[in-house]
């Protein structure tokens, strides 16, 4: 099987998958993250704002703000195509820009200086 149908079945799995079985798999891979040196070390911290398919990120984020460590989410600048870090303190600051992406919605640090980066993935 190729890798793309690969992601294409993995991605309808995911989509399909049962409310509480995915919150309880959230969970389980939020502690397995907290528990990491390379969490406990950080303290700037990168991480992707998930779609409701995707691993639980906002959970994650949550913990990262309440641990007093720095959460940074991608801000994407379309004319230029490039990509930065912006650091979000509030998950009510998130708005959705024209391709339907959230971003940080305040004027807040931009950074690619990160103690760890956090991108959960479909298939490797």
């Amino acid at each position: 099987m190729k890798k793309s149908d690969f992601r294409k079945e993995t991605l309808k799995h995911m989509k399909n998958l049962n409310k509480s079985i995915k919150e309880k798999a959230d969970q389980w891979l939020a502690e397995q993250l907290f528990s990491t040196e390379e969490y406990k070390n950080a303290q700037k911290i990168g991480i992707v704002l998930a779609m409701n398919h995707e691993v639980d990120t906002y959970s994650i984020i949550k913990q990262i703000i309440n641990q007093n460590k720095q959460a940074f989410v991608p801000a994407t600048e379309y004319s230029t195509k490039k990509m930065t870090f912006q650091r979000l303190t509030d998950l009510s600051t998130l708005a959705v820009d024209e391709k339907g992406i959230k971003y940080v919605n305040a004027p807040t640090e931009k950074t690619d200086q990160l103690d760890l980066i956090i991108v959960p993935g479909v298939v490797f």
